[in-house]
């Protein structure tokens, strides 16, 4: 009973992981002027969906219900704060998706001792899929710091 506890709470954090990214990477795709940034973004939006949908359905399985999100966790403060002091705000929360990216996927390094077996497969798809958003991001992000650089020189 111990570890299906542990499975459910582990899945419902990654499940509010995946909810900040998508708000992360909504707030990207409106910053940004860039049309394979918002594409990009669009596309991890539609996938951290998907997720939250199967590790929904995987922490129902275990017994476990959604709570009510609370609707102050849907504001990041600090962001906001980063925001009004930056003189890039695309770059100030392209970062805070590349962080959140970080943050999730430690998340699932963690989880993964504490989810049933049947479940592990999922769990290692989302953790590849991960890995490339993180290097499609990052790529993306210092190819217009590269291009940006050279257009000043």
């Amino acid at each position: 009973m111990e570890n299906i506890k542990k499975a459910i709470a582990a899945l419902s954090a990654l499940i509010l992981a995946h909810h900040r990214r998508i708000r992360a990477y909504m707030s990207l795709r409106e910053t940004t002027s860039r049309g394979e940034i918002k594409s990009l973004c669009e596309r991890h939006i539609h996938h951290s969906r998907q997720i939250v949908k199967d590790l929904s359905n995987w922490r129902a399985a275990y017994g476990g219900y959604a709570k009510r999100l609370d609707e102050s966790a849907g504001s990041d403060t600090w962001l906001q704060v980063r925001l009004l002091l930056s003189f890039n705000a695309e770059k100030t929360v392209t970062s805070r998706c590349e962080q959140l990216d970080r943050e999730t996927l430690r998340m699932y390094e963690l989880s993964v001792s504490h989810i049933p077996s049947a479940a592990i497969g999922d769990l290692e798809s989302h953790m590849k899929t991960l890995k490339v958003t993180m290097r499609t991001l990052h790529d993306l992000s210092e190819r217009k710091q590269v291009v940006g650089s050279l257009a000043t020189k």
